[in-house]
């Protein structure tokens, strides 16, 4: 990455941050927190090329750094002013929760995946983070021992809003949490506000995320998720093998454009081409008919 200090030129996280990020984010203290968090320095090395990008990056079956855009929108529908108390559930590579460091006074994540935990930990100390705790636990049951927090953001998909987290959240203060109900993928993100002990919710978007897994209340089953987590690890290992055989990226952008054409609007990437075909399994079965 260039240097802007020593060139006086933009960085690709500067260019990002303005052209991306900078027309939703409606806070300056979360814009300059971007400006801040260098997202490469959170990234796996193989897919480095994609942390100035709007997109997610995987990091195991059932975890991945959530797109830009999105953790800007929930950080800045949290109303922080630099001195909250933040529980986030769902630390991954640290990289929401280091963007949150920059707009309150601590945070508290919580990772079920011990060796995500612990990578994380290290990597938020390595880089000089000093208000950031990382626990390992069940994010549905959240962090009773250091309540109540000013805010929550929970970044996976719930099935419904953990009354645990809600008791933990103090009066006043707000949680920012991807609904699922009915699919582990496809969520609306909610808003929730405690004002004189009550709850009052709204809809920010329309929004993908991995789903939170746990026995608890609100959590996802094993169960209901195996399938998803064996796709999700399918594609990444496909991933890999591209980046090595350049042969099979040519393969799959010719499948995205023969989906492209069938569907009459864009499908650019392999999570869209399996959604379409699953809702559409005739196309394969069209396709795999001889031409006459």
């Amino acid at each position: 990455m260039v240097n802007r200090e020593s060139t006086g030129q933009a960085t690709e996280l500067d260019i990002f941050v303005k052209t991306t990020l900078k027309p939703l984010v409606k806070t300056s203290l979360v814009l300059q927190a971007f400006k801040k968090v260098d997202r490469g320095n959170f990234a796996p090395e193989e897919y480095r090329e994609f942390a100035y990008k709007d997109e997610a990056i995987d990091l195991t079956r059932s975890s991945s750094i959530s797109q830009p855009s999105v953790v800007a929108i929930m950080v800045d529908h949290l109303g922080l002013t630099g001195k909250e108390r933040v529980l986030e559930i769902g630390t991954a590579s640290g990289f929401c929760a280091a963007i949150i460091s920059q707009c309150s006074s601590h945070v508290d994540t919580m990772e079920i995946d011990e060796d995500l935990a612990r990578e994380s930990s290290e990597r938020l100390r390595n880089l000089g983070y000093t208000n950031i705790s990382v626990h390992v636990g069940d994010g549905a049951l959240g962090l009773p021992t250091e309540k109540p927090f000013d805010a929550i953001i929970v970044t996976a998909s719930v099935k419904s809003i953990p009354s645990a987290l809600l008791d933990q959240l103090a009066d006043g203060g707000k949680i920012v949490i991807p609904v699922g109900e009915d699919s582990p993928t496809r969520s609306q993100l909610i808003e929730g506000k405690k004002e004189d002990g009550k709850m009052s919710f709204s809809k920010i978007a329309d929004v993908s995320f991995y789903p939170l897994v746990s026995s608890q209340e609100g959590g996802w089953s094993i169960e209901e998720v195996s399938e998803l987590f064996s796709l999700r690890e399918g594609r990444m290992k496909m991933l890999k093998e591209m980046k090595n055989q350049p042969d099979l990226q040519q393969l799959l952008n010719n499948i995205l454009k023969t989906l492209t054409e069938i569907a009459g609007r864009p499908i650019t990437s392999a999570d869209e081409a399996n959604e379409f075909l699953k809702q559409n399994p005739q196309i394969l079965e069209d396709l795999d008919k001889p031409k006459t």
